[in-house]
């Protein structure tokens, strides 16, 4: 039997107008922050290739410490590299498969979805900069 009831009586509260709205509202904020990592005004540049991440410092001064970290989708514990000093204006390249967990698990894009890249480095000032751009 066919439902004769059309869709047009259903009538959402106002509550749920606004929880929707404030969800799409929070996705485009994270997007804007992430689209600002890959742009020329950030302070560390980050990109992503098929196989390597690309950290490039714009900071005016060295990073000497911190990591890079793919953030899995769901639980699984995140995978991450250290970095080393990197000079300012220097590029740097990070293979994916030298990112690891912390009970050693290389990271491996067939077997692991992931859901962003984020950067953490300190400069010589002991300032902390932190980026984070979506793995697509």
């Amino acid at each position: 039997m066919r439902c004769h009831r059309a869709f047009t009586d259903v009538v959402l509260p106002p509550l749920c107008v606004v929880a929707i709205a404030g969800t799409f509202g929070a996705c485009s904020g994270a997007r804007s922050q992430a689209a600002s990592a890959a742009s020329a005004d950030a302070l560390v540049g980050l990109q992503l290739t098929e196989t390597s991440v690309v950290l490039e410092n714009r900071t005016g001064t060295s990073l000497v410490g911190g990591q890079i970290t793919v953030v899995p989708a769901g639980t699984r514990p995140p995978f991450f590299v250290m970095l080393p000093r990197i000079q300012s204006g220097e590029k740097r390249t990070f293979a994916l498969e030298s990112f690891r967990s912390n009970d050693g698990t290389p990271f491996r894009r067939s077997l692991a979805r992931a859901r962003a890249i984020r950067v953490t480095a300190t400069d010589l000032v002991g300032k902390t900069h932190e980026y984070e751009i979506p793995f697509d």
